[in-house]
């Protein structure tokens, strides 16, 4: 059996080496480990019976296994960094789907805002819930420019939702009406 060497300073203290793997141990550890007589075995093993492969997919497939999973997104999604780099990546593949420039990070969005500044309204970065007027949206500013740096900003999904049906005379006659 193989030991797992003392680790100093992120220094192998076997080997001397500073890349690790995130199971723990260098590259010359992890190779050691991965193939001695008993994980060859279970490799082998595992490839040659397609039915273990088959209880594993039918295993992750089942309610427990889903909510479980579920329950990791939800709870990952309360941290505003976190969730706001979800909106980000859905962006971009927004963008790369219609063909919309895209070349902006959550560093261009940092900090985030703590109210919407179209609305004034306090933006819920806590809660997640798909389609919560509160909740954060990532807002083109010119929309014919598309997602580039300087042109997206976080608002509420409500603003953004008002903004991405009405033109601006429409948004006015809705603004005049409200004031009456």
């Amino acid at each position: 059996m193989i030991s797992l060497p003392l680790f100093r300073d992120g220094v192998c203290g076997k080997h001397g080496q500073t890349t690790f793997y995130r199971t723990g141990g260098c590259v010359q550890c992890h190779k050691a480990r991965a193939s001695t007589p008993a994980a060859l075995a279970a490799k082998r093993a595992y490839h040659k019976t397609p039915s273990a492969r088959a209880a594993k997919a039918a295993a992750a497939k089942t309610p427990e296994a889903r909510a479980k999973r579920y329950a990791r997104k939800r709870q990952r999604m309360t941290v505003p960094e976190i969730r706001v780099s979800e909106l980000v990546a859905v962006a971009r593949r927004r963008g790369r789907r219609t063909g919309v420039p895209c070349d902006f990070s959550l560093t261009d969005l940092l900090p985030l805002p703590t109210h919407c500044a179209v609305l004034g309204i306090v933006i819920d970065y806590a809660t997640y819930a798909i389609g919560r007027r509160d909740g954060p949206s990532i807002d083109r500013i010119v929309n014919g420019q598309g997602y580039v740096r300087g042109n997206v900003r976080v608002i509420s999904l409500r603003a953004n939702r008002l903004k991405s049906d009405g033109t601006p005379a429409e948004l006015m006659a809705v603004a005049l009406d409200s004031q009456k």
